[in-house]
């Protein structure tokens, strides 16, 4: 299995941030391990040399990766929320299947508070629900990442960025639960999960 990477946002526009700690720092930081420890499985990899969300989209696509997969972290200015989630592409079954097994691992692997999967909206604006004041229904899209790329496409977020002691207390942990997770993809040995009606692959 082919696994793209690229790291989540980009210098000039670094993401969520809380204080002096963005999430574009903290991406690269887990990436690169990440990239270690699926080497040290054997598992295949490309990771992006552009910065432009359409640029990594293209260069993903290029490679012929089998999955994709950026890693973020959420931010809530400060409000005390914790915990890790995975987004897929709404609709999509594998994405789904694969967003269960990445999730499982990697929140144990960190130990913090089940988010669970979730679709991945832009924004998080999602259809049928007033997601944030002045939200109007209709005007819904799927994440870019995870709608342009030609492989099932995931947005990790193992913690949010106000909690930086987790974030690099788990990074280790963290990434070779990812790795591990890619394992267990890579082998088909995974239960799939039902994806809720009316939704397309």
């Amino acid at each position: 299995m082919k696994v793209g990477l690229s790291y989540a946002h980009n210098p000039s526009s670094p993401g969520a941030c809380f204080e002096d700690n963005c999430e574009y720092t903290y991406s690269r930081m887990w990436t690169k391990k990440l990239l270690i420890a699926l080497a040290k499985r054997g598992q295949e990899y490309f990771i992006t040399s552009r910065s432009d969300l359409r640029g990594k989209v293209e260069e993903i696509n290029a490679a012929g990766c089998d999955i994709a997969m950026e890693i973020h972290f959420n931010a809530c200015g400060g409000c005390g929320a914790s915990g890790c989630e995975t987004l897929y592409h709404p609709g999509s079954q594998k994405g789904l299947n694969y967003a269960e097994v990445v999730q499982q691992a990697l929140c144990k692997a960190v130990g913090n508070k089940y988010r669970g999967t979730k679709e991945g909206w832009y924004k998080m604006d999602r259809p049928g629900t007033v997601d944030f004041y002045g939200d109007e229904d209709g005007d819904e899209k799927p994440d870019y990442f995870l709608r342009a790329t030609n492989c099932p496409a995931l947005i990790l977020e193992p913690e949010f960025i106000e909690h930086t002691d987790v974030i690099m207390a788990k990074i280790n942990a963290g990434t070779d639960a990812i790795a591990d997770a890619v394992e267990e993809i890579a082998n088909g040995s995974y239960e799939e999960v039902e994806l809720d009606e009316g939704s397309d692959d």
